[in-house]
């Protein structure tokens, strides 16, 4: 097994975002590439909402030192619930769908998916967004 530090340390000046999609293991890796992250500040797009909130909350408290302070929330179908959110939403969020797998409810949300961004990138993101809403979700 490699951190995520060790399998971009030669990549970094080439990647501007990074996805992970490794069921419920996404805090994980986005924590073993915490140096990298904070030298490159690059968008981060993962998977969240498991049951697993401990895990979650931990890296968003790395992130935030990190400078990463706007967040884009999408449910399991793409669509985008929460536009540049910070840090205490997307917890809140976090914990909503985690007590849906503790507690056993009917599921309204399966998982989210999250986009970062901090003041580095935050210009991009906004057009990444902007593009997305206006050909995926707000068609006419």
């Amino acid at each position: 097994m490699r951190s995520l530090d060790d399998i971009l340390a030669n990549w970094l000046d080439q990647v501007v975002l990074l996805k992970v999609d490794t069921d419920g293991f996404d805090a994980d890796v986005i924590s073993s590439g915490m140096s990298m992250i904070e030298t490159s500040q690059l968008m981060l797009f993962w998977e969240g909402g498991t049951s697993d909130a401990i895990a979650f909350e931990s890296m968003y408290e790395k992130l935030a030192a990190a400078g990463y302070d706007r967040f884009w929330i999408f449910d399991n179908f793409g669509n985008l619930i929460l536009n540049e959110c910070g840090t205490k939403e997307l917890k809140d969020f976090d914990r909503y769908v985690a007590s849906q797998y503790r507690h056993h409810c009917t599921r309204t949300i399966f998982y989210i998916d999250v986009l970062a961004s901090t003041s580095k990138t935050i210009v991009e993101a906004r057009i990444a967004i902007a593009k997305y809403r206006r050909e995926f979700i707000e068609i006419s």
